[in-house]
């Protein structure tokens, strides 16, 4: 006699038939992927990283506008004192380096990285639309403050995108795949 689905044991046995026999077929726990942009993201972790690797190209790119910037205003009075000695986002807490995020929760990580992202939007529209009015600004600062916008923006949505998947879907890691 087969055994009842009501009786206790018999739920385990159908589960780890189907789980064996989803196994062997090579089908068993496809991961769950999150297209954005047609790249697939496959995990957190991936996210994660992509995110650093494009906070640091932006880090790059800032540093290269800062230079611009310099070579063509160094010059004008005034400017240094008028700049401020902090950045603005200093008082925001953030992990000093890659190994101290990784023993920080995604939550706190993605909120930390929305605050500093939030803190730069007023001061990224002010420099664009300040650059814009000034004659003889070369194109190139310009562009560059314009390009690091858009890649902030960028990000802001990414970042986004992962907390509403975080609030929606606490545990989103693996589907399940069934013929």
């Amino acid at each position: 006699m087969l055994p009842s689905l009501i009786q206790p044991c018999s739920w385990i046995l159908l589960l780890l038939l189907v789980n064996s026999s989803l196994l062997w077929k090579n089908v068993a726990s496809l991961p769950m992927c999150a297209m954005r942009n047609d790249r697939c993201f496959m995990f957190f972790e991936d996210t994660f990283e992509l995110a650093g690797s494009l906070s640091h190209n932006i880090s790059i790119e800032v540093s290269e506008l800062f230079t611009e910037f310099e070579k063509h205003y160094s010059n004008v009075p005034g400017l240094r004192d008028k700049s401020p000695m902090r950045c603005h986002t200093s008082f925001l807490p953030t992990p000093e380096n890659k190994e101290q995020a990784r023993h920080i929760r995604y939550e706190a990580l993605l909120k930390s990285g929305d605050m500093i992202l939030d803190a730069w939007e007023n001061p990224l529209d002010y420099l664009v639309s300040e650059l814009s009015t000034i004659k003889n600004v070369p194109d190139i600062i310009i562009s560059k403050a314009t390009d690091i916008k858009k890649k902030i923006n960028a990000v802001q949505n990414g970042v986004n995108a992962l907390m509403s998947t975080m609030v929606s879907s606490p545990i989103c890691v693996f589907s399940l795949f069934f013929l």
